[in-house]
């Protein structure tokens, strides 16, 4: 019997749009669980509760020092997160609500998550280096990844392709429930100052780049190479660090990996970036003048 069901709904790009996404190695069978989640006729907004649940569980074993088992939890979790999207958008079931309680559920677990190995580093080793040290690194985890979410967005608004997501944020005209209302204002408290911060770190990419003639904004937001490196800065790719420190016995190390490593990657992205167009539009208009001279 064949399959007739359009799988390509549970993807955000199709087609020649889609690029590479590296986050998705660490859960590289998740197609599989939406499959499983379809047939199963599940409830999106059921398979995010599900992920904050798993999530919130992963920070209770992970505090009385059940480490696989709060890797395995935090793993499924990323599991369940990548995938209620996907189902919610091949089942036409896209909800305010879920965008919303999506974003809410990533701060509660990333944050209960980072608060633990904080506390129980600095209870082990009376060292305060670890309270700033968690603090950076929640900083750090959440911009990273708007770095990457704006840019992702960008990329379909330059495509004439907005992401659900991103639409389902106004309400055009509709009346929203009270519990809407809520999470709407809650997702504004946490993350509208993220929003604000990478808005003006590319304003400031863009004003370094743009004074070159030929600059094409179309261009600087349809970069796919750019965007498959960005790719590794969302939350998947800080979870799996997680969920490699917990295995191996020292969760303190994900907060070293992701406040110093991950920011030399990120800042390393973003000039690079620059200097890659720069490079490009230097060369083009060097082209284009020796034509002319021809």
């Amino acid at each position: 019997m064949s399959d007739s069901i359009d799988w390509s709904k549970a993807s955000k790009f199709k087609g020649r749009d889609k690029y590479f996404n590296l986050s998705t190695l660490w859960i590289f069978y998740y197609h599989y669980a939406i499959r499983l989640f379809y047939y199963l006729r599940l409830n999106p907004l059921a398979v995010l509760s599900t992920a904050i649940i798993l999530g919130l569980a992963s920070s209770v074993f992970l505090w009385y020092g059940k480490l696989v088992t709060a890797a395995v939890l935090l793993h499924l979790r990323d599991v369940c997160d990548a995938s209620d999207g996907s189902l919610a958008r091949l089942r036409g079931m896209t909800t305010r609500i879920g965008r919303f309680l999506d974003s809410l559920g990533d701060m509660l677990v990333l944050t209960m998550v980072i608060a633990v190995i904080t506390i129980k580093a600095f209870l082990a080793n009376g060292e305060s280096i670890y309270i700033g040290l968690g603090i950076i690194t929640w900083f750090s985890l959440f911009i990273q990844c708007s770095y990457f979410n704006y840019y992702q967005l960008k990329y379909a608004e330059s495509l004439e392709k907005p992401l659900q997501a991103k639409l389902e944020e106004n309400s055009n005209g509709e009346t929203d429930s009270q519990s809407v209302k809520v999470l709407r204002l809650f997702y504004r408290l946490l993350y509208s100052w993220q929003d604000i911060l990478i808005r003006q770190i590319d304003r400031l990419s863009i004003s370094i780049v743009d004074i070159y003639p030929g600059f094409d904004q179309n261009e600087w937001y349809r970069n796919k190479i750019f965007l498959t490196l960005n790719s590794l800065l969302c939350f998947g790719t800080h979870i799996f660090v997680f969920f490699i420190c917990f295995v191996f016995g020292n969760p303190a190390l994900a907060l070293y990996i992701i406040a110093i490593l991950f920011n030399l990657y990120f800042f390393a992205l973003m000039a690079g970036r620059i200097m890659a167009y720069k490079i490009k539009l230097a060369e083009s208009s060097t082209r284009k003048l020796t034509g002319n001279r021809k």
